[in-house]
């Protein structure tokens, strides 16, 4: 340990570096973290196999493993979280510049970029963000690209400012192309692209694309 105050309270934990003033303040028998940076780790007490660079970065992470934060405040709020990734200042603690919807007992999220992250307040596990502030709101939801927003469990929101519209939904571009599965989604508004989706007619599985005002069925199951 070097810095003021770093590993302060260290008991028998082992394996553990620490980098700077408070860091891994409060750890005591946590093995195989290391931190650094002002304040990084300063809560972590039983915790394992955690990397704190930057400052403040996983300061509330108290028994979590296995996460992963670089950045300035990266993964701030986490608390008990597993196996989470963030890269780039605020990532998972402040989405959107949102301090209610850090990340803080939610595993297996990847997220890349200045205040990337979950969508909302509510924990979400495997979720990826890829690009500035993109969000993911529900399980298994992934966006990337700047300002890239996938807002429903298993969707994909492709491309910078995309904006997913309904669960299980690949959304390519703001202004391109949509994927659904099984029930309609909206008309598109006019000059805004199409929407791509299949659905289930007399027990015949339909694909079909959908304009403004205009609905083409492409191919219908033999």
């Amino acid at each position: 340990a070097v810095g003021h105050d770093a590993q302060r309270a260290l008991t028998t934990g082992s394996y553990n570096n620490a980098l700077g003033f408070s860091a891994q303040y409060a750890l005591t028998t946590g093995g195989y973290n290391n931190a650094v940076g002002t304040n990084a780790q300063y809560a972590l007490t039983t915790g394992s196999s955690n990397n704190a660079v930057g400052h403040d970065a996983q300061r509330a992470l108290t028994t979590g493993s296995y996460n992963n934060a670089v950045g300035r405040d990266a993964q701030r709020s986490l608390t008990r979280g597993s196996s989470n990734n963030a890269m780039g200042r605020d990532a998972q603690d402040k989405p959107r510049g949102n301090s209610a919807w850090a990340t803080t007992t939610a595993s297996r999220q990847t997220s890349v970029g200045q205040e990337s992250g979950q969508g909302s307040s509510t924990p979400s596990d495997d979720i990826v963000t890829v690009g500035y502030r993109a969000i993911a709101d529900g399980a298994k939801a992934m966006a990337l690209g700047s300002m890239a927003d996938a807002r429903h469990a298993g969707s994909v929101a492709l491309g910078s400012d995309t904006i997913t519209t309904a669960l299980a939904q690949v959304h390519v571009g703001p202004r391109h192309l949509a994927l659904g599965a099984v029930t309609a989604p909206d008309a598109p508004a006019a000059g805004s692209g199409a929407r791509l989706y299949s659905d289930v007619v007399g027990g015949k599985t339909r694909l079909v694309v959908r304009f403004a005002g205009k609905t083409v069925v492409l191919a219908t199951e033999d």
